[in-house]
């Protein structure tokens, strides 16, 4: 099992490292609001990681972001918080474009989502 968690350290770096969709934070008067940060379910295109280990993968993205992000300055949507603003059905859509219409819905700063695919 001691590989599996590398694997998933690995995946979970790559994501961060490549998905990450970044537009001016939302600006207002006074006191500097924190950033949200989604991180939106992960599609995944593998024939080895099933549609459950996907939302798993992007329950350890956002656990390693709200360990390491700043809670001063930067707020990581939960699920819950998600499905309140924008439905289950919209959430589904893992596009590209879908991203950055999600991302709006939420209010969001900074959006992480992507693809999970087989490699080698």
């Amino acid at each position: 099992m001691p590989m599996m968690g590398t694997w998933i350290q690995r995946v979970c770096l790559l994501l961060v490292l490549c998905f990450c969709v970044v537009w001016p934070p939302n600006q207002s008067a006074g006191q500097p609001e924190r950033k949200r940060v989604a991180i939106l379910e992960l599609a995944s295109n593998s024939q080895r990681v099933s549609v459950d280990e996907g939302r798993f993968l992007a329950q350890v993205v956002r656990s390693a972001a709200s360990n390491v992000l700043d809670p001063n300055r930067y707020h990581v949507m939960t699920t819950e918080e998600m499905m309140i603003l924008v439905s289950p059905q919209k959430m589904r859509c893992l596009a590209g474009e879908c991203i950055l219409k999600i991302g709006r819905e939420l209010q969001a700063d900074l959006v992480v989502g992507g693809n999970v695919v087989d490699v080698g």
